[in-house]
């Protein structure tokens, strides 16, 4: 059986993402679905160091640890049969923290409303767009709610409070002749209105939301706990007690202290030790509603931070064409650091190692006395989700210009064999590109055309074209939910403005008002693995393990 020595740079998407997540992701689930094969050998996988860097490298470079999944009856370190090797393009931090709320907002605005060219059109049809409309409006409104009920909950609790602690307190001086001030007051004339309140009804206050802010945070913080152990859990498939180690210890403290802040903010303080004698618990609704203030806020800003700096806050920054603006330096950083992890990978030589010998005279001597050393891979997928599918388009274009140019020899770019993109943000950060950049002739249409013809087929057999092929294109599959509102069927990506170059999977998503964001479920999903045996398509078992 011939050995296929297959490497996968693996380059995620949208949204925060913590290095080797997705690398971590997609190569436990390439180990268990092979072992998931029926009649097929056992698989495991090893975390690996492969001689992959640049000779003489500084702390900065890229360093590209390999997951590797390779025959359970063989060395890790030296397979003799076929084998994948995992990489990650990891570009998240380059972008983050870099928009804002309103700013996302401004530039969606602008890009869905006021896109006055002709050459802008997003390629979808009328139930995607309305869905994906639907989608952002509903984060909006639900936002917009959440903003609602905390205003309401902040003036009713204020009512409550201020009337307990201006009239019938015997331990605060006889105001009940005063009116009491309203929350407008104490939003407009903040000064005037505290002073009217005896000192410990002020301490109680802070004390109150100090509490409240305590519980929202411990809730917070059991729930990203709870998803994180779940998460480990299903990627390692071992107990969250395992998974967690040490680290365990200290957010249980933490979580702790909190539960313990909250207990004094919200239960000892107004009820064993109030600052009024309220043997009614009077203050008990005012305590209530600091809860629910507090909650209601966190929930909104927490949804539109998520939502539109967090998601699309990345589509804003890479799809800016502005050379003077900040973004753009970002977007070029991103794309070139994509481009450096591709070319290591197909750069490799077996055997090599990553320092130079002492004697760079010897070292050339032996070089032209020796045979060059095999490819350390015989070819290389790009596995790209969300805006990594844009941004491993960006890089792949830019190695094969290098390619025309001399800088990448034509061997090892005919190791570049499969483009997979799933939850693709193409369609939607071309539309982007064209509302801020319209073209004004059909050569750059033209132009573009005729690069995605030369890289890019939707034949499955250029997956493995045979060693003595000249030049040829890539295979490209796009596995999409029609209820992800990021990815959408590749349709405007062509080659001589008419031939299809992609093979597009559709997939049943798990969508529900429970599950809404089916964005991130691609990896877990069996269909976009294994095809069904009457599929005209391809899953991405098919072209890893195509001879």
């Amino acid at each position: 059986m011939k050995q296929n020595k297959t490497a996968i740079v693996v380059i995620h998407g949208i949204h925060p993402t913590a290095r080797f997540e997705i690398q971590d992701l997609f190569g436990t689930q390439l180990y268990r679905r092979l072992n998931e094969t029926p009649g097929g050998p056992k698989w495991q996988l090893n975390i690996l160091w492969p001689n992959i860097a640049k000779a003489n490298a500084d702390p900065g470079d890229v360093h590209a640890t390999a997951l590797r999944v390779c025959r359970e009856t063989e060395d890790a370190g030296d397979p003799q049969t076929s084998y994948f090797d995992v990489f990650e393009a990891y570009w998240s931090p380059i972008d983050k923290n870099q928009t804002t709320l309103a700013y996302v907002l401004s530039w969606l605005a602008d890009a869905i409303f006021v896109p006055l060219n002709a050459s802008a059109k997003l390629y979808a049809g009328t139930k995607k767009v309305l869905f994906d409309l639907g989608m952002v409006a509903a984060v909006l409104a639900i936002s917009l709610v959440f903003v609602a009920l905390a205003a309401w909950a902040a003036a009713w609790g204020y009512s409550i409070f201020a009337d307990a602690a201006m009239c019938g307190l015997a331990k605060l001086p006889p105001n009940c002749g005063k009116p009491i001030p309203s929350l407008v007051d104490l939003i407009l004339h903040p000064t005037a209105t505290l002073q009217q309140f005896a000192w410990p009804a002020l301490l109680y206050v802070v004390i109150l939301f100090i509490g409240a802010y305590a519980l929202t945070q411990l809730l917070i913080s059991t729930y990203h706990n709870c998803a994180e152990m779940y998460r480990r859990t299903r990627v390692r498939r071992t107990a969250p007690s395992d998974e967690l180690g040490t680290r365990r210890l200290w957010r249980i403290w933490f979580q702790l202290v909190l539960a313990l802040v909250a207990v004094f903010g919200l239960w000892f303080w107004p009820w064993y030790h109030p600052f009024v004698p309220d043997p009614g618990h009077r203050l008990l609704a005012a305590t209530l509603t600091a809860v629910a203030m507090v909650g209601f806020f966190r929930a909104a800003f927490g949804t539109l931070n998520e939502f539109f700096v967090n998601t699309l806050g990345d589509v804003q920054i890479y799809t800016t064409h502005d050379e003077n603006s900040a973004f753009y330096k970002f977007r070029k950083e991103i794309v070139e650091l994509v481009e450096g992890v591709i070319l290591q990978v197909l750069r490799a030589k077996a055997g090599t190692q990553v320092t130079m010998p002492v004697d760079p005279l010897r070292q050339r001597v032996a070089a032209a006395l020796e045979a060059p050393p095999p490819p350390l891979y015989d070819r290389v997928v790009i596995a790209a989700h969300s805006l990594g599918s844009t941004i491993g388009m960006d890089a792949l274009i830019g190695i094969h210009e290098l390619c025309a140019e001399g800088g990448v020899l034509p061997e090892q770019w005919n190791r570049l064999r499969a483009f997979v993109s799933f939850g693709s943000s193409l369609e939607k950060t071309k539309f982007f590109f064209d509302v801020k950049q319209p073209t004004v002739s059909a050569s750059a249409d033209h132009w573009r055309d005729d690069v995605y013809g030369k890289l890019f087929t939707k034949d499955f057999a250029f997956v493995d074209p045979g060693p003595n092929a000249g030049a040829t294109p890539m295979f490209w599959s796009n596995y999409w939910y029609a209820t992800d509102l990021v990815a959408n069927c590749i349709e405007s990506y062509t080659a001589g403005g008419a031939t299809q170059i992609c093979e597009n999977v559709a997939l049943k998503s798990k969508f529900s008002p429970w599950h809404p964001w089916v964005h991130s479920d691609y990896l877990w999903d069996e269909n976009f693995w294994r095809r069904p045996a009457d599929s005209p398509t391809h899953g991405m078992l098919d072209v890893l393990l195509s001879d």
